[in-house]
């Protein structure tokens, strides 16, 4: 199983600093920016994870900030470009993939929030 996850310090020192230059700041207010803000993926972050592990018909959990789980896959296909830029993802969800497989209807694909993900692994 692949994952794909950051080591959070260096970018915290780098953050607290950007933050607290010549101010005088609560440590709740510097974890809550911290925390909003950290785990955030970036459309790099998943397009290198996508490249990575050649994600094609392979399933892939997809953890989120205040949402469980959802295991799919990711479409490449059609608007994934204009998405992408976007840091919106279609995935076809676990309960739809038999179906996708067969008919390769974009309709049975929901679109995430790059901004919402937390973490991807390969199953």
């Amino acid at each position: 199983m692949h994952y794909l996850f950051f080591h959070p310090a260096p970018i915290l020192i780098e953050f607290l600093f950007k933050i607290c230059e010549g101010k005088s700041v609560s440590m709740k207010s510097v974890f809550n920016t911290f925390h909003s803000n950290i785990l955030n993926m970036t459309t790099e972050q998943i397009e290198k994870f996508l490249e990575k592990n050649s994600i094609g018909e392979t399933p892939v959990k997809v953890s989120f900030k205040t949402r469980k789980p959802v295991v799919g896959i990711f479409i490449t296909k059609g608007d994934y470009s204009d998405l992408k830029s976007k840091n919106f993802w279609r995935i076809v969800g676990e309960s739809n993939l038999e179906s996708y497989s067969k008919s390769k209807d974009m309709n049975l694909a929901r679109i995430f929030s790059g901004s919402e993900m937390t973490k991807l692994s390969v199953l």
